[in-house]
């Protein structure tokens, strides 16, 4: 079986000069309610230039290619751009999207979606497609590169020191929304949060593109825990959605006023502070940092967990105070045993 068989559908929309939208090609299928959050995606950027973009879905990740400029006249005469959007069960952004993009390539050349469905079988069956436009292979691209893609560097560049109220949130299972002005810029940042955490290994609760709507709204509430990305500067006025806003657009971060509480700076804050600030402007790799992050930050928990040992395998405030940390540390650490199911 190739790894291609987390492949589940494809779907081709099609925008025409009134700026309607339509999907014209699905195959084999694809649920209504993810039809519904696609159509809304692809009716969220504007359609005049060539993006790509990752959502997620339920348990599906959605990748997608949108071709706006020179489109031929004689094979899409009507259409002002496409997008081609891949559904699959696996988080692997270059592997899909290089994919999708092969796929546009084709149905610009001959705008014929049974091209399309034959690029769409051959991964299936073989895992890689071959075609006068170019190549594609599914052991190309392998599994871990997908944890490992966007640039905690260019994270801590983009934020500053400001970069620990992210690691902070994300240690602590707080909702993190992103704001970016490009749907490409979104996943970058988006997928770097986890890293922040790498012990925890998950990337479910990245949601890296949503429209601005009522319908991404209840998604986030049911989902508890996120990092979701938007291009809409309107989510900056729903800070019910959020506990922390990184917006990529001013290069600044906001803690929400109900969050404030969970967000006091403490000596461990310092510390990290001190070494996001250094990274940033260190020759170190990116693996390098995560490492050195994951490191400090494996040091903090082991240190919870045996207080925890030592106290019936529950931390309180209480017993953290009587350690000898003071009452914002003491709250800090609270809340991060809380987040690691350290309490009772």
């Amino acid at each position: 079986a190739h790894m291609a068989a987390g492949c589940e559908s494809v779907v081709i929309w099609e925008r025409d000069a009134s700026g309607d939208t339509l999907a014209t090609w699905i195959y084999p299928t694809i649920a209504e309610d993810v039809r519904v959050v696609l159509q809304a995606e692809v009716e969220a950027e504007d359609g005049l230039r060539d993006t790509e973009r990752v959502s997620h879905v339920g348990d599906l990740w959605l990748y997608s290619a949108t071709m706006a400029s020179c489109l031929p006249a004689e094979t899409l005469p009507t259409v002002t751009s496409f997008t081609i959007t891949m559904a699959t069960r696996s988080f692997h952004p270059e592997k899909y999207i290089a994919l999708v993009k092969l796929m546009g390539k084709t149905y610009a050349d001959t705008g014929a979606p049974p091209q399309v469905l034959e690029c769409f079988l051959r991964t299936l069956t073989t895992g890689s497609v071959s075609s006068p436009l170019g190549s594609w292979s599914s052991a190309a691209f392998p599994d871990r590169d997908a944890l490992l893609g966007g640039s905690v560097k260019q994270l801590f560049q983009t934020f500053g020191v400001e970069s620990v109220l992210l690691w902070h949130a994300m240690l602590l299972k707080k909702r993190v929304v992103v704001l970016a002005s490009r749907s490409e810029d979104l996943l970058g940042l988006t997928r770097t949060l986890p890293q922040l955490v790498w012990a925890r290994q998950d990337w479910s609760l990245l949601r890296p593109f949503m429209p601005n709507d009522d319908r991404s709204a209840d998604a986030l509430r049911s989902a508890g825990v996120y990092v979701a990305g938007f291009i809409d500067g309107g989510i900056r006025s729903k800070p019910e959605l959020y506990d922390v806003l990184a917006d990529a657009t001013t290069q600044s971060i906001q803690v929400a006023e109900h969050a404030k509480s969970d967000f006091v700076m403490t000596a461990a804050h310092k510390d990290m502070a001190k070494f996001i600030t250094a990274s940033a402007s260190s020759s170190e790799t990116d693996m390098a940092i995560i490492k050195a992050l994951a490191v400090r930050t494996k040091k903090l928990l082991t240190r919870l967990q045996s207080i925890a040992a030592e106290n019936g395998g529950a931390v309180t405030v209480e017993v953290l105070e009587a350690a000898g940390f003071d009452p914002a540390t003491s709250r800090f650490l609270f809340n991060a045993a809380i987040a690691e199911g350290l309490t009772k």
